[in-house]
């Protein structure tokens, strides 16, 4: 018997399918089909769309305007032309982007729709330990593929505009894979605690996120 949860404690993809069965957003997604489907199918048109509105939206006039509005008020210097810049429309866009990577949205928050209840965690919280050995692990050994596709899914929600879980669940499932590297570097007897604590409160989350339902 020992030997049997060794070898599934310290193997990543065991732990991996372990978190996807006792997830409350897999679940919850895979009884909303249909409208997992027609939010994907928005995804094409609405990425054309925010591609055109960042690229090209009328935002560069409007920051000149804003400077050539205070003329009279000598906003031509060289501070004002950093004030009024267009290009910090994009800055504020990469801070829209670190929105949809803040933790507390996929350990907390949820996104207040079906597919996430407010205040009910899509990813029960006490994984977070785990994700951040997890990503301490990948950066230190130079495994840049699960940080590659953590960034690359959410930024495909963060271009489309969306942020709910119907899009941001393979940014899920990254997370999840990136936890079970983390759980499977523990010692044995920690690794074993603390997969009985995720398995009783991700049970726990189960059984709450059905009666939110």
């Amino acid at each position: 018997m020992i030997p049997l949860l060794h070898r599934i404690i310290s193997n990543r993809w065991y732990l991996f399918i372990l978190f996807i069965l006792l997830s409350p957003l897999v679940w919850n997604l895979l009884t909303q089909p249909q409208q997992l489907i027609d939010t994907w199918q928005t995804v094409p048109t609405k990425i054309q769309q925010r591609g055109t509105s960042i690229v090209t939206g009328d935002f560069h006039q409007k920051f000149i305007e804003l400077r050539w509005g205070g003329q009279k008020f000598h906003r031509e210097g060289i501070y004002y032309k950093i004030i009024y810049n267009p290009g910090l429309n994009y800055l504020n866009e990469a801070f829209n982007y670190l929105h949809y990577l803040k933790l507390r949205l996929y350990f907390h928050a949820g996104d207040g729709t079906n597919f996430s209840p407010a205040h009910i965690d899509p990813i029960p919280f006490v994984i977070i330990p785990a994700f951040i050995i997890g990503l301490v692990v990948i950066i230190k050994q130079q495994q840049w593929i699960p940080l590659g596709l953590l960034l690359s899914f959410t930024f495909i929600a963060y271009w489309v505009g969306i942020r709910n879980f119907a899009l941001l669940f393979p940014t899920a499932l990254v997370i999840y894979y990136i936890s079970a590297i983390g759980i499977s570097k523990l010692q044995f007897k920690y690794a074993l605690i603390y997969i009985i604590i995720v398995i009783i409160y991700s049970l726990y989350i189960l059984t709450s996120w059905q009666i939110a339902s």
